[in-house]
Order: structure tokens, then sequence, then C-alpha cells
């Protein structure tokens, strides 16, 4: 979903982008963007469903010649809006951690994608943290392959366990 945002963003605007770009980066910053009903894992019987907003920076960088060589994007959740729900009940619903943020490094020449930061984290009292998507995570951009993790990675390596039973009716 949120790799979605490099995609996109990367085609739109490669058409602005030449070689009078060659050694300086080019920023741009997007936001708010609002995702409702994003699908983060299935239960079973019901989907995790997410609604939250974000706002983006994404830097294009290139070699001398003008080749663009590295994409990274930072996303920045909006405090006081994300919110994790039952797609059968919506009314059984879990807000996130606000202020979440994920960084994520697009290398064009070898063709990896490197993914740091605390990108889901979700409280529940009496509980503690009952899902956690944090850490480093190094996968292959064409086949999705991981070359390297480090960190609780809930979220990628789908143990919803927890939020499963805490948004079970």
């Amino acid at each position: 979903m949120r790799k979605l945002i490099i995609s996109m963003c990367t085609v739109a605007l490669l058409t602005f982008m030449s070689a009078a770009n060659a050694g300086r980066p080019t920023k741009l910053a997007l936001g708010p963007l609002q995702f409702d009903g994003q699908l983060v894992g299935s239960c079973g019987d019901f989907d995790i469903l997410t609604d939250y907003s974000v706002h983006a920076i994404l830097m294009f960088y290139y070699d001398a010649a003008g080749n663009e060589v590295r994409i990274t994007r930072k996303l920045f959740v909006d405090n006081g809006n994300a919110i994790y729900y039952n797609s059968e009940e919506p009314s059984y619903w879990l807000p996130g951690d606000n202020g979440a943020r994920e960084v994520d490094t697009l290398n064009v020449v070898n063709g990896t994608v490197t993914s740091t930061a605390t990108t889901f984290k979700i409280t529940l009292r009496g509980h503690g943290v009952i899902f956690i998507n944090a850490g480093r995570i190094v996968y292959n951009a064409d086949t999705g392959e991981v070359l390297f993790q480090a960190g609780p990675l809930d979220y990628f390596n789908a143990d919803f366990d927890a939020l499963c039973a805490a948004l079970r009716p």
C-alpha cells in the first residue's frame, strides 16, 4: 500500500526530471494523503483495516550524469487519526500509535528497498504493545524477497494474532 506512493510519484515526476538535476537531489513534499480501508491483514473471519493520513517527503537523487540512483521516501503519520478496525464489525477498533514514521530507500542501481523506523505500533491498555513493526528490512524491489531483517516486524511477518484477538467481538 505505502510502496505504491513511490511508484505513482516516480512515474509522474520522471517527466519533469532531466539531466539538469545532475548531482542535485530533487525534493517533493506531499500531503496530507488520506488512506481509508487499507488492508493490514486477515484474521480468518474478518480483515484488519486501517484509516490514516500521512505527509510524505520524496527525495530523488542523481549521479553526475543525471541518472536517477536513489529515491528516499519519508512518511509521517498525522497525529490523532490512525485507527485499526474489524472489517465486519467496524465498531471494534483501536487507535494507532500516532506519530509513526517510515523511511524507505529505493536503490535504483542494485534494485533493493530498505525500510526503517516504526511503521505500526498499537498499544492496548493493560496489555502493552500488541502489534509493532519496527526495525529494518531490506528486500528485492522486483521479487519482494527479504534479504535482511532486524527488529520486531509483526506486519512483515504477518503476525496478527494479538491484534486479531483485540479486534474480535
